[in-house]
């Protein structure tokens, strides 16, 4: 699988998205930095879950692929409760304004993430290579 339309896609995602929290966060400058914040984080995870997917997506064993992705979903859910109750309780934002947008993000990003992990875990597994060409 090629990665140019899962970066691409990222970037697209990306962009609305910092498009649309310039307008939802309105004149609290506190709420647009975290947001954005926020959205950088899913952007960062993305990266690293999509290249670390492509590379045990071509693991002869399929219980790898499937521990990662679990793992991940796991790992993704806990640091993003993490930072939006680290935005609340220690920058003192209004969870109103943050919670909503932020379970936005997180939806829309574990989409994309969830399309190209499933399309990577489809793939057949990489043979060894046995010095001849086919």
């Amino acid at each position: 699988m090629s990665k140019i339309p899962y970066y691409l896609s990222l970037i697209l995602l990306y962009l609305s998205l910092l498009l649309i929290l310039y307008f939802v966060g309105g004149d609290q400058p506190k709420v647009n930095q975290s947001l954005q914040s926020i959205n950088l984080f899913f952007v960062f995870l993305g990266v690293v879950l999509f290249e670390m997917g492509m590379v045990l997506g071509k693991s002869k064993n399929p219980f790898v692929f499937s521990r990662f992705f679990l793992l991940a979903v796991f790992f993704k859910m806990f640091l993003f409760v993490g930072i939006v109750m680290l935005a609340i309780l220690k920058l003192g934002l209004d969870k109103h304004a943050i919670v909503i947008p932020s379970l936005i993000m997180y939806v829309l990003y574990t989409i994309h993430e969830t399309y190209f992990l499933m399309r990577i875990s489809k793939q057949e597994p990489s043979e060894p290579n046995s010095g001849t060409n086919p």
